[in-house]
């Protein structure tokens, strides 16, 4: 990364290219710029035991994508805990650990985009003919 930006590359070039979050990107520049070679080092805290082995996180992985290109509907967090329950008979309670599996097999969470029921069909046309109007 720091050798990227140092040829200069923007930040969504550097991330497009070590697949990182450009979050991400940003924590180790301002770590090497602190603290030089010592900051690229990483600060393990330790943490729970994956519950996934890594070649089960791979089959998680194709399974999404196999999804994601077969269906218009994007697969759900309580999709995911449903599937893992089942197959692999492992089971997350907390919301973050979904979002962890999503981010290790390549996906992001997107909170999915409003649905406003209360207006009508007929409201909701008037309305789209007075956009082509304009």
């Amino acid at each position: 990364m720091v050798l990227l930006r140092d040829e200069g590359k923007t930040l969504l070039e550097i991330a497009g290219i070590t697949h990182r979050e450009k979050q991400a990107i940003v924590f180790w520049l301002k770590r090497y710029k602190e603290y030089r070679l010592k900051g690229l080092n990483p600060r393990y805290q330790g943490g729970n035991r994956s519950l996934l082995t890594k070649e089960q996180i791979k089959e998680i992985k194709r399974f999404l994508n196999k999804t994601s290109k077969t269906s218009l509907k994007k697969l759900t967090g309580k999709e995911l805990r449903l599937h893992l329950k089942t197959k692999y008979k492992v089971e997350y309670r907390s919301n973050e650990s979904i979002n962890q599996i999503f981010y290790k097999c390549g996906f992001s969470f997107r909170k999915p985009e409003k649905c406003y029921r209360e207006a009508s069909e007929k409201e909701r046309e008037e309305w789209l003919e007075m956009i082509k109007k304009k």
